[in-house]
């Protein structure tokens, strides 16, 4: 047996154990606790070359792989605070699901604004500008969500977060659009489960960009109307395409397992950093910041 297939097929095991007690609730498995992780990969990968017979080093990869996951589940974190975890409900009667409208006026002397939206499933868009601050549009559906705004002197802050579970057995859809001003300075984060997100940015001064997601495809189209954008995606198991202006300076920070990348147009500084030739000479600056697990991550510059 070659020693690559009991590397991978070991690492693979111990990964979807992770994510399929964490979807049976016996705790709670966070993405970002990978880069903890990472020395387990190192013992697999000893494992392997060791000079000993095949269901040797399988035992042995399989018991590390055991006693990992246990002691996982003693350091798991016990809550994702305000994340709403995917349950499944059968039996759902149709006049449960609802439509909801939410709009919040542009207040006056606002420079700055963030949206923070966590949800668990759904087909989300962004693609027009409103006159208000924000316009939220869901289509008849079970999910529910929950609306929050406040304002403190030249900032607005907009919490949009899933209320409800995800149902079996409903032929509806979760389908969402939003349109938001064009005039403050954005900040966004998006925790976000399985579905789709489409959203065109390119009339948004974006600031900072923060997604944190699993089972998705992701279409993020920015424009060039900040001196300085921050993006960081922490992702799995999801299709990613970021969409940057040409004429913007692009920086990226990747690192990643199990993923494939495809980045155009960007020259290697060292091992996970990526730069576009006109960055330095380039008047808008995008840096962007990617952790990945089994995912495809694809940069487009138009």
């Amino acid at each position: 047996m070659k020693h690559q297939n009991i590397f991978w097929g070991t690492a693979l095991i111990l990964l979807g154990t992770l994510i399929l007690f964490d979807r049976l609730g016996i705790f709670i498995f966070e993405w970002s606790m990978l880069r903890h992780l990472w020395p387990v990969l190192l013992i697999f990968w000893g494992i392997s070359i060791l000079p000993t017979k095949g269901f040797v080093k399988i035992i042995l990869a399989l018991a590390v792989a055991a006693v990992t996951v246990f002691i996982y589940s003693e350091k798991a974190p016990e809550s994702r605070g305000e994340w709403k975890r995917i349950e499944f409900k059968k039996d759902v009667d149709d006049k449960d699901a609802i439509s909801q409208r939410f709009s919040e006026p542009m207040p006056d002397g606002i420079e700055k604004a963030s949206l923070t939206l966590d949800a668990g499933a759904g087909a989300f868009k962004m693609n027009k500008q409103s006159d208000n601050l924000i316009d939220f549009d869901k289509k008849r559906s079970m999910m529910k969500y929950d609306f929050k705004v406040e304002t403190f002197n030249e900032k607005t802050t907009i919490e949009i977060k899933q209320n409800s579970t995800i149902h079996e057995g409903t032929n509806r859809k979760n389908e969402v659009s939003m349109q938001l001003s064009p005039i403050p300075l954005w900040d966004f984060e998006f925790n976000i489960g399985a579905g789709s997100f489409d959203f065109d940015m390119t009339e948004l001064k974006v600031e900072k960009l923060e997604l944190n997601g699993g089972a998705a495809s992701i279409d993020f189209k920015l424009g060039d109307l900040t001196s300085e954008s921050q993006i960081s995606i922490d992702a799995a198991a999801s299709s990613i395409t970021l969409r940057v202006p040409e004429g913007s300076g692009c920086e990226l920070h990747s690192s990643s397992v199990l993923s494939s990348r495809n980045i155009e147009g960007f020259e290697r500084i060292s091992k996970g950093h990526y730069r576009t030739e006109n960055f330095d000479e380039a008047e808008n600056k995008i840096t962007i910041t990617l952790n990945t697990a089994v995912s495809s991550f694809t940069v487009f510059r138009y």
